[in-house]
């Protein structure tokens, strides 16, 4: 006899749009986590149409994440378009993940969340965001995207070409 597994299913909730926010910080800490995230952020941007608005000096911009609301959906405009995301974390294996939209088209399910790797890194397509998306911390102390760290210590920083050094 074949046990039977009890499935619960969650609904997704869809919180509407959020606004990427802003964290301060002194030029120089801007400067150096700017560098530190330059090669990885060129790769990713190469391959994404031309979008170079940036923030004023001594900004960072990074998407907020509702860590006790996980599961759950969002809408967000990054680099002039407006995308969907739905944020999964995994307790066993402890990592999170993202499904990304096109309004109502799935263009990606469950890419993983790394410290230090643009999201959506090994898709090309003007469908994608023309912004680099790189879990981070600001000080460079970091290893690991978890549980304990994100919207702690790292955040999902969004980067565009014109705050990079010339790559």
């Amino acid at each position: 006899m074949i046990p039977s597994i009890d499935v619960q299913v969650r609904e997704i909730e869809h919180k509407g749009l959020q606004q990427v926010q802003e964290l301060k910080v002194d030029d120089t800490a801007r400067e150096d986590f700017l560098e530190r995230v330059a090669d990885v952020a060129w790769a990713y941007l190469d391959k994404r149409k031309d979008y170079t608005g940036s923030p004023s000096s001594g900004i960072l911009r990074f998407i907020p994440l509702d860590k006790e609301s996980i599961p759950y959906r969002f809408d967000i405009k990054i680099a002039g378009k407006t995308y969907g995301f739905e944020i999964h974390y995994n307790e066993v294996a402890d990592f999170f993940a993202i499904d990304l939209y096109d309004g109502e088209e799935l263009l990606i399910s469950g890419e993983r969340l790394v410290y230090g790797s643009p999201l959506f890194r090994t898709y090309i397509g003007k469908e994608f965001p023309a912004a680099a998306i790189i879990p981070a911390d600001v000080a460079g102390q970091e290893t690991d995207l978890i549980w304990a760290n994100l919207m702690d210590t790292v955040f999902l920083f969004v980067v565009t070409k014109g705050e990079l050094p010339d790559g």
